[in-house]
């Protein structure tokens, strides 16, 4: 490093009252267009917009090129030196650390924000895909540019991102929207992609910042995203412990507008495993499952019903299946996650507008996929209020909870997860771009990133992403249970090998189906992508061996530590009022560790297991009361153990059936307490009367299935959880 002394002439001080105007675009272009006159150079030259010098000509083409060559590319101006703050890609991140919490959000307040956010007038058209915004944690341990070699760094990001789905610009009138025909001929002919908007992110590095939001356009600040050492954010993944403030996001905010407030740095984004009231504030605890829960069921009613097809096993319609293996494409690297961003420069001159916009794709790719499991302790998300960060107002979040006097909404995540992976994040593409007072275009071949300008007369138009032609993929029932069933240890080889045999197996299977465009669109119509999450999430892919449960959940359900310790923890005792202590809403019997409801094997595995208790204590029972004097007052008070039905063995007595034996052998063991040995008989009468009591209790409480359903159809799990919230509320 060479360091260079130089001695100022003639120095100078001054001081004075300064005012700076607002400033004037002179002239402008983009990459398809050469120099444009602004609004005060054509004033002074006397010209029209768009025209480069007086007399309304415009500059002609170079001597060397003919009036159809492409235009020249505009090089990024070096001429104050080649070195930047901005590093362009693609980007290597390898080893990097995902967290995701899905948040509920007002679809109705999403579908504007997309429409007014990213609407490309007579080109393209969006709206939110499906009702979550997903908070995003990234922990890049290593990440390195493949063209800027300025070494490895670390760094920490937070972002909120939003799914919507892309359409072609349809002309006013063409469709009429508010018929169910109009909208599915919309869907089918106009679909052509799904992406994820990234409206609010913060980073932890000023050169990730920079180059973010000046070459990628997402706009990002600065902050501080901090965590507690070796716990939450660790490499490793989420500890079994943790301490209560798991990530903290800060930065300058202003905390109001007009004011005359300075801007200060301040906390507006943190995360929490903190209980949001004390255990024993029932009215509390009530007050939230009132304006929660509603939230939960309608959460859960949509999940059952874009699945499609309602049993006790995991069935899943076509379209549920399809998503679920293009979601498996995405997870082995066959498939990128792409991302949409407003690249925008306000105008000097008018601050409310723009001097520059542009429609930007980019995408990640996950090149291996090292683990993928769910987070199961409940996290809670609170977001401070200030006009400069208008997270949850944008974006119409959904809050648990309002802390009252400090403008603080807390969110409760959905089914959150953590994966980390090998990612590759490519250079974006222009898909649209604008500057001054021009129109959308779609920029030329000469720019970089671009695609070729629009003909009058042309070939049929290339469509990004998956509308380029039909697509194979692998998506064979057969392909899938394996991966739903058994740990497979690298789901990309897996894929590779079914790939090598399209054909199936012996039995005739085949194992890659063909999709076109417009199916893809159908699907994507149907089901929502928190839907294919918490599936995944369930049938625990990706999750590695000594992390994998036993029994699988189901695909839907709900952490039962979302309304409190208060309602769950004990058995549903039938016409038990809620919440004291014997009528809870999610009972220990319904439920699976932290989840309600039990999936379909697991409550299969203890069905058995009860059958079997039941025939134990059926024979036990019987060897102890059938013999001697005993058996002549056992055979008056429990005739039902002496002369069963024909057609019920003792593992299918239902719950009033094991009601009346506990009241038969209570009935016993008092008359017959002075009669014969207390610890030979007695004793286990009463043990044997407590079981019969529990397999009565869990018998009357299991989910019983929707009437209205097809024999054989699963219960109603969101119908149920209303029910018992509306009794709760009710008290």
């Amino acid at each position: 490093m060479v360091v260079e002394s130089f001695q100022p002439v003639v120095p100078f001080w001054l001081r004075m009252d300064t005012t700076y105007g607002l400033g004037q675009v002179i002239a402008s272009r983009t990459r398809s267009n050469p120099w444009r006159s602004g609004p005060v150079l054509r004033e002074a030259l006397g010209t029209e917009e768009g025209e480069g010098k007086p007399g309304g000509k415009k500059p002609s083409s170079p001597p060397d090129q003919g009036p159809s060559a492409a235009p020249p590319r505009h090089s990024y101006n070096t001429a104050r030196g080649a070195a930047t703050q901005e590093i362009s890609g693609p980007f290597a991140l390898p080893n990097a650390t995902i967290r995701v919490l899905p948040l509920i959000a007002d679809e109705e307040t999403l579908n504007r924000f997309a429409g007014k956010y990213l609407n490309v007038e007579s080109h393209r058209r969006f709206e939110a895909w499906g009702s979550h915004v997903y908070l995003i944690a990234y922990n890049y341990p290593h990440r390195s540019s493949e063209v800027n070699n300025v070494g490895l760094f670390a760094g920490r990001e937070l972002n909120f991102s939003v799914p919507v789905k892309q359409y072609e610009w349809y002309e006013d009138g063409v469709y009429n929207l508010d018929t169910p025909e109009g909208r599915a001929q919309r869907d089918q002919e106009k679909l052509i992609g799904v992406s994820l908007v990234t409206p609010f992110a913060y980073v932890d590095d000023v050169t990730v910042a920079i180059t973010s939001s000046e070459v990628d356009g997402v706009p990002t600040i600065r902050a501080e995203v901090g965590s507690p050492e070796h716990t939450w954010m660790d490499t490793s993944g989420p500890a079994d412990w943790t301490a209560r403030n798991l990530l903290s996001t800060s930065a300058l905010v202003l905390p109001a507008l007009g004011v005359g407030a300075g801007a200060c740095h301040e906390t507006f984004v943190q995360v929490s495993t903190e209980e949001l009231l004390a255990p024993t504030d029932e009215a509390g605890w009530r007050d939230i499952a009132r304006s929660w829960g509603p939230r939960l069921v309608a959460d859960l009613e949509r999940k059952y019903r874009e699945r499609g097809v309602r049993d006790y096993h995991r069935s899943e319609s076509n379209s549920f299946r399809r998503l679920r293996a293009q979601a498996l494409e995405i997870l082995t690297g066959k498939g990128a996650i792409t991302s949409l961003t407003l690249k925008q420069f306000r105008d000097c001159g008018n601050p409310e507008e723009a001097c520059y916009q542009a429609l930007v794709q980019g995408r990640k790719t996950i090149n291996r996929l090292h683990e993928l499991c769910e987070i199961e302790e409940p996290l809670h998300v609170r977001i401070t209020r200030y006009p400069t960060q208008p997270v949850a107002e944008v974006l119409g979040l959904c809050p648990k909870h309002t802390i009252p006097g400090q403008g603080v909404d807390v969110f409760e995540a959905v089914r959150p997860f953590w994966l980390r992976a090998d990612l590759t994040e490519e250079c974006g593409e222009t898909l649209f771009e604008r500057s001054g007072e021009s129109a959308w275009e779609v920029p030329s071949r000469g720019g970089q990133g671009g695609r070729p300008k629009r003909k009058k007369k042309r070939k049929k138009k290339k469509r990004p992403g998956w509308r380029d032609k039909k697509r194979s993929i692998v998506s064979a029932p057969r392909v899938l249970n394996h991966i739903d069933r058994v740990h497979v240890p690298d789901l990309g080889a897996y894929l590779q090998a079914m790939e090598a045999n399209p054909d199936g197996d012996s039995e005739g299977q085949r194992r890659i189906e063909k999709i076109s465009p417009r199916q893809v669109g159908k699907d994507i119509g149907r089901v929502s992508p928190a839907t294919i999450l918490d599936s995944i999430l369930s049938r625990q892919w990706g999750r590695p061996s000594h992390r994998r449960e036993r029994w699988q959940k189901a695909d839907f359900g709900v952490n039962v530590e979302t309304l409190g310790p208060m309602m769950h923890g004990g058995e549903l005792r039938p016409g038990a009022a809620m919440g004291d202590g014997t009528g809870w809403v999610f009972p220990d019997s319904e439920r699976h560790g932290q989840f309600w409801p039990q999936a379909a094997d697991y409550r299969a595995a203890h069905e058995n297991r009860r059958k079997g208790l039941a025939w134990q204590f059926w024979d036990d029972v019987w060897r102890l009361i059938g013999s001697g004097d005993y058996h002549a007052m056992a055979r008056e008070i429990l005739p039902r153990w002496f002369h069963p039905p024909l057609d019920k063995k003792p593992g299918d007595w239902q719950g009033d059936e094991w009601r009346e034996i506990a009241r038969g052998l209570k009935t016993l063991v008092d008359q017959s307490h002075q009669k014969v040995d207390w610890e030979t008989v007695i004793r286990p009468l009463g043990l044997w009367r407590e079981t019969a009591e529990r397999l009565a209790l869990q018998l009357s409480i299991e989910l019983k299935p929707d009437p209205s359903g097809e024999p054989g159809s699963p219960p109603n799990v969101a119908q149920v959880l209303r029910s018992r919230l509306n009794a709760l509320a009710n008290r």
